[in-house]
C-alpha cells in the first residue's frame, strides 16, 4: 500500500498522468486536474500496480468507455457517464480498462484547499452524497458536459492566469465550490431516483397507476420536507387525502409504513449531521425542527438504540 504524505498524488501517478494526459495541470498545492485517454496497454505501468490513497478528495469521471477500479480490495466497474468520488479512506488502483479507449477526467483536491472553500452547511445538510459508504459512484450522464466544462475551466485558469494573483485563486475557489455543489445536487438526485424507482417498482407489482402516483408523490414530498415535517397529517394534506388512506396505501404498496419512511429520511440526515456537520447535538435538534434537545434524543434513541452522543462516539 502506498500513501501520499503531502496531500498530492504520488510521484508515480503524477509521472503516469503527465506523460499520457491530453492535459495535466497543477495549481500549487490546491488541485490537480487532468484529461486522460486510457488504453488497456497503458494500465500495465509499474507505478499503478499497488493500491494508493490520497489524503484529499478525488473525482474520477469516465465520459466514454469503461474501467475497473479496485477500491478497498473490492472491484467496481466505472462505466461511461459515472463519477467516482473518494477520500483518504479509500485505497484505490486501476484494475483494467475495458474499451479500446476510455476517456477519463480526474480532479484531486487537497484538504487544506477544501477547508478554504467555506461550503454552506445549510446546503450540505440536504445532500445525500454522505449517506453512502466510501467510495461513492454517481450517475452523471445528464451532467457530463457541464462537469467536463468545470474541469476544462480549472485547467485554463491554472494555465493561462497568473498563479500568484488573488483573482486566479478566487476563480479556482469559485469553480470548485460550484463543482462541489453540483456534485451534491447530482448525488441528491441519484438518491431520490434510486429510492423512488425501488418503491415504484415494488408498487407496480400489486397496484394500479393511481396508487403508484400517490406513492411516488409521497416519496418526493418526504425528500422535500423531512427536515421540518414528521407528521403524517402534513403529507396527507399535501396529497389531499386522509392520513388513514395514505397510511394504508404506503403500507400495502411498500410493505413499510409511511411513518417508517419519514423516520428513515430523518435518521439518515440526523446521523450525517451528528458525524459530519460540526454542529453540536442541540444545533442538530433545532436544525431538524425538534422542540428541544431532549425530544430529539428520545426520538434518536428509540430508532437507533443509542443516544446521539453515543452515536457520535461510535
Amino acid at each position: 500500500m502506498k500513501r501520499s504524505n503531502d496531500c498530492r498524488p504520488l510521484p508515480e501517478v503524477v509521472d503516469f498522468i503527465s506523460q499520457n494526459a491530453v492535459f495535466f495541470t497543477t495549481f500549487g498545492n490546491d488541485y490537480h486536474v487532468s484529461h486522460l485517454e486510457l488504453t488497456p496497454e497503458m494500465i500495465d505501468n509499474p507505478g499503478l500496480k499497488e493500491p494508493m490513497s490520497f489524503p484529499g478528495l478525488s473525482f474520477v469521471m469516465v465520459t466514454s468507455g469503461e474501467m475497473e477500479m479496485e477500491l478497498n480490495t473490492e472491484v467496481h466497474l466505472i462505466p461511461a457517464g459515472s463519477m467516482l468520488v473518494t477520500d483518504s479512506r479509500t485505497l484505490q488502483k486501476i484494475k483494467s480498462v475495458k474499451a479500446p479507449k476510455t476517456v477519463v477526467y480526474i480532479l484531486f483536491l487537497t484538504q487544506e484547499f477544501l477547508k478554504s472553500l467555506n461550503l454552506d452547511i445549510n446546503v450540505l445538510r440536504n445532500a445525500h452524497i454522505r449517506t453512502s459508504t466510501e467510495p461513492v459512484i454517481l450517475d452523471v450522464k445528464g451532467s457530463a458536459d457541464m462537469l467536463t466544462g468545470y474541469m476544462r475551466m480549472l485547467n485554463e485558469n491554472a494555465t493561462n492566469n497568473n498563479p500568484s494573483s488573488i483573482y486566479t485563486k478566487n476563480i479556482s475557489r469559485s469553480l470548485i465550490a460550484a463543482l462541489c455543489y453540483q456534485m451534491l445536487q447530482i448525488a441528491d438526485n441519484n438518491y431520490v431516483t434510486d429510492v423512488s424507482s425501488r418503491v415504484v417498482s415494488s408498487t407496480a407489482k400489486t397496484s394500479g397507476p393511481r396508487r403508484i402516483n400517490y406513492v411516488k408523490a409521497f416519496m418526493e414530498l418526504i425528500h422535500e420536507h423531512y427536515a421540518r415535517e414528521r407528521s403524517l397529517g402534513f403529507y396527507a394534506d399535501k396529497l389531499c387525502i386522509s392520513p388513514k388512506y395514505l397510511s394504508a396505501i404506503i403500507k400495502e404498496c411498500t410493505n413499510r409504513s409511511a411513518v417508517e419512511w419519514i423516520d428513515e429520511y430523518v435518521m439518515i440526515e440526523a446521523k450525517n449531521m451528528l458525524r459530519f456537520s460540526g454542529m453540536n447535538i442541540q444545533q442538530v435538534a433545532y436544525a431538524l425542527n425538534f422542540r428541544n434537545q431532549s425530544a430529539f434524543g428520545k426520538y434518536f434513541k428509540h430508532l437507533s438504540g443509542m443516544s446521539p452522543s453515543q452515536f457520535q462516539k461510535s
